[in-house]
């Protein structure tokens, strides 16, 4: 009744909206409960809609901050690795080549130049793939570990 109406108007305010027509509504009609919940809705969802947008211009404001801190860092390491190279580039043309060094250097670079050969040829086996597929293995530790094994067998039996 009345009562509960006076009740629901004083917990619950009307929007600015209906403030301004007036409880009259447009040209005196009275406005509807169903109106009123329309309007309502329509402010709620305009609201809503608004905020939606500044949070996405916050989110892009902070990926183009983000996007130009990490071009920066990126600039900022490849800085260093290039002094890096250019401090290493003499070291490594005056350090004596690994036949000057001796068998054991020689053996070394031997070593890791077949490894590396052994781990493509791996790495492009179809029988490589399943294993490492089925069996969850890596197929540069399989042939890392084939090429230690040939080499432990190979000083072993001869």
């Amino acid at each position: 009744g009345p009562e509960a109406c006076e009740r629901n108007r004083r917990h619950h305010p009307p929007s600015a909206a209906w403030r301004r027509l007036g409880s009259s509504g447009i040209g005196g009609t009275k406005v509807s409960a169903r109106g009123r919940l329309t309007a309502n809705l329509g402010e709620a969802f305009a609201a809503a809609r608004n905020q939606y947008r500044r949070a996405r211009a916050r989110v892009t404001l902070l990926k183009g901050r983000w996007h130009t801190a990490g071009r920066k860092l990126l600039s900022k390491k490849q800085l260093q690795l290039m002094r890096l190279r250019e401090r290493l580039q003499p070291v490594a043309q005056s350090s004596p080549s690994s036949a000057e060094l001796g068998w054991h250097a020689w053996f070394s670079s031997r070593y890791w130049q077949l490894s590396d050969k052994l781990e493509q040829a791996a790495r492009s086996s179809r029988v490589c793939q399943f294993f490492s597929a089925n069996f969850r293995l890596d197929p540069q530790r399989i042939a890392l570990g084939f090429a230690e094994g040939t080499i432990l067998y190979k000083s072993t039996v001869w």
